[in-house]
């Protein structure tokens, strides 16, 4: 039996995804990190008949990266398509996309001080919306962090946005990736005591 090369293979997964009319069309400027490809036998370097591939994809690519399953799939390779959660996507693909924007971003288990002026975003993906902080000398008002947790099964935060005009860029660039993917459009809540109101933007700028 001939073995099959998985970068070879992921490759051309990436490829027959993105010369799809319909990815074209939608998603011209797709990039690979939307799919989420892992082997059922991690340590393999190569896929034989008794291993495969899942495919995590989000919902508005379901249908059309099952035709390229389809197109791929044989006898000794083995392909399932599953929906990715909203929580998985966030921490797979929204949290990178950011963190290439914002560099200087603390993220999650990441943070280990908070320092300075800045603000902060709660992005909860079981509430499907993100609140905004605005803390001080390090410290945050008790209303708006209560414990030392950074990273929850419902949600994370990200600390060290240095403007409103930044962490609105944030907030818009988040409900831009989750909206063209999971067609669901992410509340933005900015809280009142701690002053984070003030970087409320009016609605036609998010």
């Amino acid at each position: 039996m001939d073995e099959i090369n998985v970068n070879e293979l992921i490759e051309r997964i990436k490829r027959e995804v993105k010369e799809q009319p319909e990815v074209k069309e939608e998603f011209p400027d797709i990039e690979d990190d939307v799919i989420i490809i892992e082997f059922w036998v991690l340590e393999s370097s190569y896929v034989d008949g008794e291993e495969g591939i899942m495919l995590f994809v989000p919902p508005v690519l379901e249908d059309i990266v099952w035709k390229v399953k389809e197109k791929i799939e044989s006898p000794r390779l083995f392909i399932s398509v599953l929906r990715i959660s909203e929580g998985n996507f966030v921490k797979t693909v929204v949290l990178k996309r950011l963190k290439r924007e914002f560099p200087h971003i603390k993220v999650g288990e990441e943070i280990e001080k908070v320092e300075g002026n800045g603000y902060a975003l709660y992005l909860n993906w079981t509430n499907r919306g993100m609140v905004i902080h605005k803390y001080k000398e390090g410290k945050f008002s008790s209303m708006c962090k209560k414990t030392n947790v950074w990273m929850t099964n419902n949600g994370v935060w990200i600390i060290n946005f240095s403007s409103c005009e930044e962490v609105n860029k944030a907030v818009k660039l988040i409900k831009e990736i989750i909206y063209k993917y999971f067609d669901i459009d992410y509340s933005a809540n900015y809280h009142k005591r701690c002053g984070a109101i003030e970087c409320k933007p009016d609605k036609s700028e998010l």
